[in-house]
């Protein structure tokens, strides 16, 4: 319990940590422009493609008709649908995100592991070029996942309608908090299947982030924020990929070196 509650509380931590340091803003600036691009770009690829293909696909299956409970029958799949793809728009979306935002988002993460174990400059020496190719390496497996994640979530839904719906409830937490969680690793190259191993061993603090992650993100007005404070939230309860550092017991609880 305490392990999901550290999580949750990561993110509105980072935000707090943002909202105190200026110098880190630079960093966080960009991306949100970067966001907000793409979640037009995501919102006009589900309502103006993908969602009328789903829709006309099951209601033809259906037989739905013109009149007035074929059209309410329409708005019920429509809602439905949308509810079973949230985990995978939000899967695909943070996996661009990252890759867009990647060189930004690591320096971000770097700042704030450096300032929370007590270094004074975070000994990166990457250059931004070296690390955009990085990043696009890394959130190509992040994009497996949130695909895999997503389109099984969505299954579930469809297919299982009460078991479906819960499993891809925590599915959809699960994939909402990941591609944020794996930032502190990710900067030190850790192989895809490593992430998802330490992920999943504090599934716990995973799912209470993931939480925090998918209720910021809900609001459409807030979801270019999410990320940068997302990002500081991670380093904060992984500094330097450990758990929690030095001698803690759980994530978020690092102690500081003087």
């Amino acid at each position: 319990m305490l392990g999901f509650i550290s999580g949750f509380l990561a993110p509105f931590r980072g935000f707090a940590r943002l909202a105190q340091r200026p110098k880190l803003w630079p960093f966080a600036a960009i991306p949100v422009a970067l966001n907000i691009a793409l979640c037009i770009l995501t919102a006009w690829g589900w309502f103006g493609f993908a969602e009328p293909a789903f829709e006309d696909y099951l209601a033809g299956a259906a037989g739905f008709d013109d009149g007035f409970f074929g059209s309410a029958a329409r708005w019920l799949v429509r809602i439905v649908m949308f509810l079973a793809a949230l985990p995978l728009l939000f899967g695909v979306y943070l996996a661009l995100a990252g890759i867009v935002g990647g060189p930004f988002y690591e320096a971000l993460c770097g700042a704030t592991e450096a300032e929370e174990v007590g270094r004074r400059e975070d000994p990166s020496t990457k250059n931004f070029f070296r690390i955009l190719i990085d990043g696009v390496a890394v959130e190509v497996g992040n994009l497996l996942v949130s695909v895999v994640g997503g389109l099984a979530a969505l299954a579930l839904t469809v297919f299982v309608p009460v078991f479906g719906v819960i499993a891809a409830t925590g599915i959809g937490w699960f994939l909402a908090g990941f591609g944020y969680l794996a930032y502190p690793f990710d900067r030190r190259t850790r192989p895809l299947g490593e992430k998802l191993k330490i992920v999943l061993a504090h599934w716990d603090v995973a799912l209470g982030f993931g939480l925090a992650t998918y209720l910021l993100l809900v609001p459409i007005v807030t979801v270019p924020l999410v990320a940068p404070c997302a990002v500081v939230g991670a380093a904060l309860l992984f500094p330097e990929g450990r758990r929690g550092g030095r001698g803690a017991s759980r994530p978020g609880t690092a102690p500081r070196q003087s």
